[in-house]
């Protein structure tokens, strides 16, 4: 009997060392885990929306609050109330975010913003629709598309506004024209552009 009850101390002492050899290399494992550290990722540039439905990737477009009749150029916004029934009307936003947020950048962020025509196809394949492309002259985009993301203090979000502007007696009442735009170009080295972020397409409705 005395034969056995040495026989299991000597199992629970190795059974022991065992365990702790497993855990220390397991420990030692997540040490040395050379995994990407999202926490160093490079900060981000994109078109900012109210939630992630209310602009799908594919076929996904904005609508504008209603524009009138006019000669004169008009600033276009769009119609948030589709997100937030009780909201008001919004201008398109551009966010420079960060992985590790929050984390101020240190000077401020220049982005451009152009049109791309080839947007169009791509929504009305997707939804069936008829939209057009506005006609050339009747829209504009305030400093060539240029708009910058000023620094601010932690805890808040660094955006730009986007007013771009549509002279609405130009356009054919009876056709359905989108805006599409997409951020084409960031100037500060080390920002990348969010590739599901850079386009926002925007029907123009005239009222």
């Amino acid at each position: 009997m005395k034969h056995i009850k040495n026989c299991i101390n000597q199992y629970k002492i190795i059974s022991t060392a065992a365990i702790t050899i497993i855990c220390l290399f397991l420990l030692s494992s997540c040490l040395k885990d050379t995994r990407e550290n999202l926490s160093v990722s490079p900060p981000l540039v994109g078109f900012l929306f109210p939630n992630p439905n209310f602009y799908p990737v594919q076929g996904g477009y904005l609508v504008s609050a209603p524009l009138s009749y006019s000669g004169s150029p008009q600033t276009v916004v769009y119609d948030s109330t589709m997100a937030y029934p009780s909201g008001s009307n919004s201008p398109l936003e551009i966010e420079l975010s960060y992985t590790s947020f929050p984390k101020p950048f240190k000077g401020p962020v220049t982005v451009t913003v152009g049109v791309d025509s080839t947007e169009i196809a791509a929504i009305n394949a997707a939804d069936g629709t008829s939209f057009r492309m506005l006609p050339a002259g009747s829209y504009t985009l305030p400093n060539n598309g240029m708009v910058t993301i000023e620094p601010v203090v932690p805890g808040n979000y660094p955006v730009a506004v986007v007013y771009p502007q549509v002279t609405t007696s130009m356009l054919d009442t009876a056709q359905q024209y989108l805006l599409p735009l997409k951020i084409m170009s960031v100037q500060q080295s080390g920002i990348v552009i969010a590739s599901n972020l850079n386009e926002a397409a925007m029907q123009i409705v005239v009222k």
